[in-house]
C-alpha cells in the first residue's frame, strides 16, 4: 500500500506530526529542528513493530513488552520536551534515542484478552513493578489507544540502518574486523547516549551488539541505542526478572541483582573489546559459536528467574578484572593502526589505563545512590561526572582534533601526549574525520538551576511510586 502513495504523505500522518510538534515545538516544514537532528527523510521512513500472543499459545506467562519500551521512550522524550522549553538544553540533546511516533494496541478475535486467564500474561511497568494487565490504562500523549485490550500491539518509530552485530559478520565474512578507532569512535558515542539516558534516570540494563544500530541516511555515522524493553526506570527498589545477553552482562548486575547506572558502562567496556579486539575471554564459556558474533542469550534468559548465572563465566569475568595479564595479552595480540614501537607502547598505555578507570569506577560508583548518581552526573567534579568524562578524556587523547573543549583535557593524558611529541614532532595520532564520524560535543553548566514546574510536579508524583528525580541544568550539543 505504502508504494502506491507518494513519500511525501507520511510527513502528514498525524500520529507523526503530533509527536514532532509535541517534542521540537514546531509544526513548521521542514522543521529546523529535525533540519538539525535527523536525515531530511526522517519522516519518511519509519519502523513498525509489532508485538502479537496468540490466545491459548502461551504454555508459560509472556512478558509485553513492547509497552514497556514506548513508555519508557516516551517518558525521555517528554522529559528532554520540558527541559527544552525551559532551556535547559540544545535542540539536539537526543541524538541517538530513536523518537517514538505512535503505539496501538490492536482488538482482534485472535488476539484480545478472555475474561479469565490474565494470568498467562506478565506486564511489568518502567519501575519494574509487576501489574494486573486488566487494570492497565493508557494515559501516553502519542498512544491511539485507551487502554490495552488485546495481546496485539504495534510501535511505530524513526527508522534505523543495520546492527552493529550485522555489521561485525559482514565484516568477519571478508576476514575482517573493526579497527581500533573505529571501535573508539563508537565506544564514545555510547558513552554519550548513557549520558542522556542516565540523567533521566534510565537503564538500558541490556546492551549488546544487537540492540546499537546506525542511523539511516544522512545519520549513518551516528550511532543509536534501541530497544527498551527490558529497560527500567530508576530509582527504584523493584527487581525485576528480565533476561540478558550473558556475553555482555554486567556482573554488578548479576552479584547485587538489581538494576544501577554503572551496570550500562560495564556492558558497553565490553562492546568496545569485543569491537576493538573480534572476542572476549570468556566467549569460549558460553559456546559463541567461531562463524558468529552474534550474542547468546542465557539458557534462564526471558524466565521467571533468569538469575541463575553460569558460575564458569562469572568466574572468567571476576579474573578478567583482577588479573592484568589477560587484558595485556589481549592488546598485545591486536596489530595497531599507529606504527612504530613509539607509538605501539603509547597506544598500550592508553587501553591499559582505559581498563583501570573502569575497573575503578565499577568499584566506586556502583556503591553511590541512584539518587545522589543522577542529582550528580551533570556536575564538573562529581564522580558521577568524572565516570564518563573520564573514559570520554581517555578515548579522546587517541585522536588528533583541530581543536578540543578544555574540559575534555585531562592533565595526565596531555602529559604523555606532551612526552610524545618529545619523541616525534609530526603527531602521527589518528584523526577525528567529523564528515565520517559523528563526536560528541558535551557541556556542562556547573552552576544547576531549579527545577522546572514540570519536573516538580513528576518527583512529588513519583514518591508514592518509590522513587525520586532530581535534575540539573545541563548544556549539551552533538554535531555529526
Amino acid at each position: 500500500m505504502c508504494k502506491a502513495k507518494d513519500p511525501e504523505q507520511f510527513t502528514f500522518h498525524e500520529a507523526f506530526e503530533t509527536a514532532i510538534q509535541r517534542y521540537t515545538e514546531s509544526s513548521a516544514k521542514q522543521n529546523s529542528v529535525l533540519r538539525e537532528t535527523r536525515a531530511t527523510d526522517f519522516c519518511y521512513p519509519v519502523t513498525m513493530t509489532v508485538e502479537a500472543v496468540p490466545l491459548g499459545k502461551a504454555k508459560k506467562p509472556s512478558n509485553l513488552l513492547l509497552l514497556r519500551e514506548f513508555q519508557i521512550l516516551t517518558w525521555l522524550w517528554e522529559q528532554y520536551r520540558h527541559e527544552m522549553r525551559s532551556k535547559q538544553c540544545n535542540f539536539d540533546h537526543m541524538v541517538g534515542i530513536p523518537m517514538p511516533f505512535e503505539y496501538c494496541s490492536v482488538s482482534g478475535t485472535d488476539f484480545d484478552y478472555p475474561a479469565r486467564g490474565f494470568e498467562a500474561y506478565n506486564y511489568y511497568d518502567t519501575h519494574g513493578n509487576m501489574m494486573d494487565i486488566s487494570t492497565i490504562t493508557l494515559k501516553l500523549p502519542l498512544s491511539t489507544s485507551s487502554c490495552v485490550s488485546s495481546t496485539l500491539s504495534y510501535m511505530t518509530t524513526e527508522k534505523l540502518g543495520p546492527c552493529v552485530s550485522y555489521l561485525i559478520e559482514i565484516l568477519r565474512s571478508q576476514s575482517k574486523y573493526f579497527n581500533l578507532s573505529s571501535a573508539m569512535m563508537l565506544f564514545d558515542q555510547l558513552i554519550c547516549r548513557l549520558i542522556v539516558m542516565h540523567k533521566y534516570g534510565v537503564v538500558h540494563g541490556d546492551l549488546n551488539t544487537d540492540c546499537l544500530r546506525f542511523g539511516s541516511g544522512n545519520a549513518c555515522n551516528v550511532l543509536y541505542i534501541s530497544d527498551f524493553s527490558t529497560s527500567v526506570q530508576m530509582p527504584s527498589s523493584a527487581k525485576p526478572s528480565f533476561g540478558y545477553h550473558e556475553r555482555f552482562v554486567s556482573t554488578l548486575r548479576v552479584k547485587n541483582k538489581i538494576f544501577h547506572f554503572m551496570q550500562d558502562l560495564e556492558s558497553a567496556y565490553y562492546i568496545f573489546l569485543l569491537l576493538a579486539f573480534g572476542c572476549l575471554p570468556w566467549d569460549g564459556r558460553i559456546k559463541v559459536d567461531a562463524s558468529s558474533s552474534l550474542p547468546m542469550l542465557s539458557e534462564q534468559a526471558g524466565t521467571a528467574n533468569p538469575v541463575v548465572y553460569s558460575s564458569s563465566v562469572i568466574k572468567e569475568k571476576d579474573n578478567f578484572w583482577e588479573v592484568p595479564s589477560i587484558i595485556l595479552r589481549l592488546i598485545r595480540s591486536k596489530e595497531f593502526e599507529l606504527e612504530g614501537d613509539l607509538y605501539h607502547n603509547f597506544t598500550e598505555d592508553l587501553l591499559m589505563t582505559l581498563h583501570s578507570k573502569m575497573k575503578d569506577l565499577m568499584t566506586n560508583c556502583s556503591q553511590i545512590g541512584q539518587d545522589a548518581f543522577m542529582r550528580d552526573i551533570n556536575t564538573t567534579g562529581s564522580v558521577p561526572y568524572n565516570a564518563y568524562m573520564g573514559l570520554r578524556k581517555c578515548l579522546a587523547s587517541y585522536f588528533r582534533f583541530e581543536t578540543l573543549n578544555a574540559f575534555m583535557k585531562d592533565p595526565a593524558t596531555e602529559a604523555k601526549i606532551g612526552m610524545l611529541h618529545m619523541h616525534d614532532s609530526t603527531d602521527r595520532r589518528m584523526a577525528w574525520d567529523l564528515s565520517s564520524w559523528c563526536w560528541n560535543h558535551i557541556g556542562v553548566d556547573t552552576k544547576p538551576s531549579g527545577l522546572s514546574n514540570y519536573l516538580q510536579k513528576a518527583m512529588m508524583a513519583s514518591v508514592s511510586q518509590g522513587w525520586m528525580r532530581q535534575a540539573n541544568r545541563t548544556s549539551m550539543m552533538y554535531r555529526a
